[in-house]
């Protein structure tokens, strides 16, 4: 089968987190790149304030997941993180 071009999609957040954004791109066998769609949604407050304390604390636990979450629940109270999943995904 000769190759017709690829289709490719990416979903992205910012360093500000306040949103993602997504495309559909198209790259033709002739060297072309054409953008076939985008999107973008903004993150409700609360998500964004959180993933901002929790981007916070994995700076301040010097990327140690595990000291971050448990910074991230000792300032948003027991399980926050574990809340944070369930309520956005």
């Amino acid at each position: 089968m000769a190759y017709e071009g690829l289709w490719a999609a990416g979903v992205m957040t910012g360093n500000s987190l306040d949103g993602a954004d997504a495309v559909l791109t198209y790259f033709g066998t002739d060297g072309s790149i054409r953008d076939v769609g985008t999107a973008g949604a903004a993150y409700p407050r609360s998500l964004s304030d959180a993933l901002r304390t929790l981007r916070d604390d994995l700076h301040t636990a010097g990327g140690d997941a595990d000291l971050a979450e448990r910074t991230f629940d000792k300032r948003l109270g027991p399980g926050a993180l574990s809340h944070l999943h369930l309520t956005y995904t």
